[in-house]
């Protein structure tokens, strides 16, 4: 399916959606869930977009906002009727100030033919209860500890030590899980940070 591993009704749900994508999906989960890997697994070949927060100068920053004319230039891509289907992605939908929350509840109260949004969001409160109405919404679950084990298997330069941090720290959450994995370095970054707390 993927390179993430999924709770087994999770994985249902999403092989049916990849089967028939509503216009508007909202995948919710804990960070590190794996939701923008699930996004774009979902859009396949017809991913035509990815947005993102920003920083005021309009470079990609997990701790900015999506701003107002990201949706705007958003609007001018996904206008008239496309000859296929498209998929844009807006990653981290919760981080769209007030205003591209309004603009973007205008583009899916005006749907387009052959046009599909997949939100992601780990705060899905912070939406407009309008554009909360107007999607689907599939929350991610954590895996269990077997297949958290099961994941970690593929890692095998890991110790005992460095699987049960990562155990502890990624809950089931399988993208956690892959990165803490693929560079167990951060473990140590991690575990600093909770030893000064």
């Amino acid at each position: 399916m993927m390179s993430l591993i999924f709770e087994p009704s999770t994985k249902q749900q999403i092989q049916t959606l990849a089967r028939s994508l509503p216009q508007a999906l909202l995948l919710t989960g804990a960070d590190g869930a794996g939701l923008l890997t699930t996004a774009k697994y979902l859009a396949g070949p017809a991913l035509a977009g990815i947005i993102q927060p920003t920083n005021k100068d309009g470079q990609a920053d997990a701790s900015g906002v999506i701003r107002i004319n990201q949706i705007r230039d958003l609007r001018q891509y996904t206008r008239g009727v496309a000859n296929s289907k498209a998929v844009y992605v807006i990653d981290d939908a919760s981080a769209m100030n007030h205003q591209a929350q309004n603009a973007f509840l205008k583009l899916l109260e005006e749907p387009a033919r052959n046009i599909h949004f997949i939100l992601t969001s780990h705060q899905p409160n912070l939406l407009l209860p309008t554009i909360m109405s107007r999607v689907e919404q599939l929350t991610i679950r954590p895996i269990s500890e077997e297949a958290s084990r099961l994941l970690l298997a593929k890692h095998q330069q890991l110790d005992t030590t460095a699987i049960a941090q990562i155990m502890f720290l990624a809950s089931g959450r399988p993208a956690l899980i892959s990165r803490l994995a693929a560079k167990p370095s951060e473990l140590a970054d991690i575990g600093a940070v909770i030893k000064d707390s």
